[in-house]
């Protein structure tokens, strides 16, 4: 069965999320060529151009990877010529559903499945990627935390504050990640606790408020942005080691992510 993928976005390489980088998952062959006759075509959020197609409506699936803000709301009806819609919003035309958006690790499904724990030099560091960008609500209220923890323990890196290549290189060696959505609603929650996990760290996580229906709830910690005692509260989840005590619950969410929720076993 061939499945044609369409997306606006260039980055990540999705390939790397299968096995062998084959772009193949289990009976399926997925490609981003223009391929037309295929059997499937599959639209995440919108595509880069106007698409003809000769699948019928019946195979064509839309996902919607944006937030059902003030800003993106608009996309998850996007591409009306489909038969299958997924999306955070409550709506008799859409599917509910997280976005299975890709990760943004740079490393692959089969170093990933070959990494374990002890292969991780990891220290008791609380580490955040995030970026300067403030266009919505959600950017506000995240630039707020980053003010209240800049010059502090907790190491801040992204585009507009410090910015890295891969983020992986500072995941790896930390236990803490602080993983912090756009927009807290049901449902939508992104790379941003996805790359925690991968990397084997505890995500410190604000965002989706139905999380746990995805990843055991002691999987992660809940972060309240408007917490008074921010900065202590973080003290004490890596001085009650809450990294050692939960890591069975991380490998779980981690095998959840590489084998269930990303796009590609999200999708047969």
């Amino acid at each position: 069965m061939l499945v044609r993928i369409s997306r606006y976005f260039t980055y990540p390489d999705i390939k790397r999320q299968t096995p062998n980088e084959a772009f193949c998952w289990g009976r399926f062959i997925f490609t981003e060529d223009d391929a037309n006759p295929c059997d499937f075509l599959v639209i995440l959020d919108q595509p880069k151009a106007p698409i003809s197609t000769d699948v019928p409506p019946n195979r064509i699936i839309h996902i919607s990877q944006e937030p059902p803000n003030e800003i993106a709301g608009y996309r998850q009806f996007g591409n009306k010529k489909v038969a299958y819609r997924f999306g955070q919003m409550n709506h008799s035309q859409i599917t509910f559903s997280h976005g299975a958006l890709p990760w943004h690790i740079d490393v692959n499904y089969d170093t990933l499945q070959q990494t374990k724990p002890e292969d991780l030099h990891k220290t008791n560091e609380v580490v955040w990627v995030t970026s300067s960008l403030n266009l919505s609500s959600g950017h506000y209220l995240r630039m707020q935390v980053v003010a209240q923890l800049q010059n502090s323990f907790v190491k801040i890196y992204g585009r507009g504050i410090n910015p890295i290549d891969d983020k992986y290189t500072v995941f790896k060696s930390a236990k803490y990640v602080i993983a912090f959505e756009n927009y807290a609603h049901s449902g939508y929650w992104t790379e941003k606790i996805a790359d925690a996990f991968l990397s084997y760290c505890l995500p410190i996580y604000f965002g989706a408020t139905d999380i746990d229906a995805y990843f055991h709830p002691l999987s992660y910690v809940r972060l309240n942005p408007r917490s008074k005692t921010l900065l202590s509260d973080l003290q004490s989840i890596v001085d009650d080691q809450t990294w050692e005590k939960r890591l069975p619950y991380i490998i779980e969410a981690r095998t959840d992510v590489l084998n269930k929720h990303q796009l590609f076993p999200f999708l047969v």
